[in-house]
């Protein structure tokens, strides 16, 4: 059986990832905490990095991972991506 997920507003959720030490994600009005990352997922993430970074054009897109949180309005949520591509400047 699941536990129901409290509903929560946009600005009550940005309020305590603010005030909070843990990080969460945004789902439709549901926070959901996350757990630290193993060895393994980070050994995968470095290497995928390093594979995308030799392709890419470093003037025209930037990486960033793990502690960049974005926003996406067609999923109402908020994600920590393992990798994000951004173009040169970042449109925020």
């Amino acid at each position: 059986m699941s536990a129901v997920l409290e509903k929560i507003s946009i600005s009550d959720y940005l309020e305590r990832e603010r005030n909070s030490m843990e990080r969460a994600e945004y789902i439709q009005g549901e926070e959901r905490k996350m757990t630290g990352a193993r060895y393994n997922h980070n050994c995968i993430v470095i290497n995928l990095i390093k594979k995308i970074s030799d392709k890419l054009d470093n003037q025209k897109w930037r990486i960033l991972c793990t502690d960049q949180k974005i926003w996406i309005p067609a999923k109402e949520a908020f994600y920590y991506t393992d990798v994000l591509i951004l173009p040169t400047p970042p449109r925020f």
